[in-house]
């Protein structure tokens, strides 16, 4: 059995006690999937971080924002409990991860006038402390490594996407998508083409589960994948897989099947630390995760805030339908 812990959303700024975490050791999970908001580069209480803020904020303003951000979350004592006890951690970003709420960085089609566009020079500042903070995961080092730009930004590469693959057992593959790299809402395109022929590449063929993880849920009005092509796209490939989505961004626990979008099943899992006076006002809930616990039959799905089981989903594997 693979058992799997999905998360989305951490906020050390408001939220630096993070108590969730100890519930989600005590499930003790084999892999972490974290699905963007890892930290937050806006979007605070009393309007500390106002929306949008760090497009106008110079690179090096921006890059030690993000920087100690990204420390901060690493810090935080709850947190490191979680990348001690948990063998494997795998994260992709969303957009407070990414620049600022809403941003998208699909070349050549946005301007210094639109105010969600990352220009590419921006995009190479996020992606490198992105990496470094993915590799202090990897490594799970002892201490957050240092500032990378104390020279500059002019020898800083472009590292292109975030995209990979994680084998987690031979019928089972977590893809790791970017959903805002390549992202362009004036052409209705989430993942950008050479994204998705690289995905359609990895997938399993049946019986096998494909689990994809994306920051963006299935069905969000402003942001899901329903708003783009590729929702049309991934239906299409469902009837020749088995895909089971992992979402976040929306600060909320759902588990989405019983036929709603034919072969696909979504489990979103958002809010693991968000600080729960704004997350109520906003209609929303913090602690939330997901267990999932994947076995030959069958796959279990627990939504959970803190201790409290909310919900119990499971899939049969074999007819790929709701139990």
């Amino acid at each position: 059995m693979v058992k799997i812990a999905v998360v989305s959303c951490a906020d050390a700024v408001d939220d630096s006690e993070q108590s969730s975490w100890t519930n989600v050791i005590a499930h003790d999970p084999d892999c972490l999937v974290s699905l963007g908001d890892n930290i937050y580069m806006d979007w605070g209480k009393f309007n500390k971080r106002r929306l949008g803020a760090p497009k106008n904020w110079s690179d090096k303003k921006f890059a030690e924002n993000m920087y100690d951000n990204y420390k901060r979350q690493w810090n935080v004592p709850s947190y490191q409990q979680a990348v001690k006890a948990i063998h494997q951690i795998c994260v992709i970003w969303d957009d407070h991860d990414f620049a600022w709420n809403n941003s998208y960085g699909s070349d050549g089609v946005g301007s210094s006038q639109d105010e969600f566009f990352v220009w590419p020079e921006r995009r190479k500042i996020s992606r490198a402390l992105f990496e470094q903070f993915r590799a202090a995961l990897a490594g799970k080092v002892v201490q957050y490594p240092p500032y990378p730009f104390s020279n500059g930004f002019s020898q800083v590469e472009d590292l292109g996407g975030i995209y990979q693959t994680v084998d987690l057992a031979n019928d089972i593959k977590l893809i790791l998508t970017d959903g805002r790299t390549y992202r362009n809402p004036n052409k209705k395109d989430l993942l950008g083409q050479q994204q998705r022929s690289w995905l359609q590449d990895q997938l399993l063929n049946l019986p096998a589960v494909n689990l994809i993880a994306s920051g963006s849920t299935l069905r969000d009005k402003d942001s899901g994948w329903k708003i783009f092509q590729d929702w049309e796209w991934l239906k299409g490939l469902s009837s020749d897989h088995n895909i089971l989505v992992l979402s976040g961004d929306i600060h909320t626990l759902q588990f989405n099947g019983s036929g709603e979008y034919g072969r696909i099943f979504e489990v979103v899992a958002s809010g693991i630390a968000r600080p729960p006076g704004i997350t109520r006002l906003a209609g929303k809930t913090t602690n939330n995760y997901a267990i999932l616990r994947i076995d030959l039959d069958q796959i279990t799905i627990d939504l959970c805030r803190k201790e409290e089981l909310i919900q119990q989903s499971r899939i049969d594997r074999q007819r790929w339908a709701e139990l």
